[in-house]
Order: structure tokens, then C-alpha cells, then sequence
């Protein structure tokens, strides 16, 4: 659900921004681009594949309704 995948997200980068925060240089620049990865990951969950899975959801609708004709 979108909420469970916020809240995980959420959770998650609030760790890598310690991490961010408190760890070392080598570390600092892994959990940038960990940050980066999440940041994106989650837009894409939300905005790009729940439309996606929405429109997929009606296309197959449409085929069932045309299977039972």
C-alpha cells in the first residue's frame, strides 16, 4: 500500500541521513548515493508504477469482460 511504502521509505532514509550526518568520508559518499537511490526509488513507486499498475488493471478488466462475450 502507498502508506507501508512511505512509511518503510521514510524510516529508512531518516537512517541513511545519520549516516549522512555521523559517518565517516567513505561512508558519507556511499550513503549519498544510497539517498539518491531511495529518494528515486520511492518516486518511482508512488508516481510511476501505481499508475502503471492501474492502467495495466483496466486493460485486463477489458479483456475478461471480452473473453466472457
Amino acid at each position: 500500500t502507498l502508506s507501508r511504502t512511505l512509511l518503510t521509505s521514510f524510516t529508512t532514509i531518516s537512517a541513511i541521513i545519520v549516516l549522512i550526518f555521523f559517518g565517516g568520508v567513505d561512508l558519507r559518499a556511499m550513503a549519498l548515493v544510497l539517498l539518491i537511490g531511495f529518494i528515486t526509488g520511492t518516486y518511482s513507486s508512488v508516481f510511476v508504477a501505481s499508475p502503471l499498475l492501474i492502467l495495466w488493471e483496466k486493460l485486463l478488466g477489458k479483456k475478461k469482460e471480452l473473453k466472457k462475450v
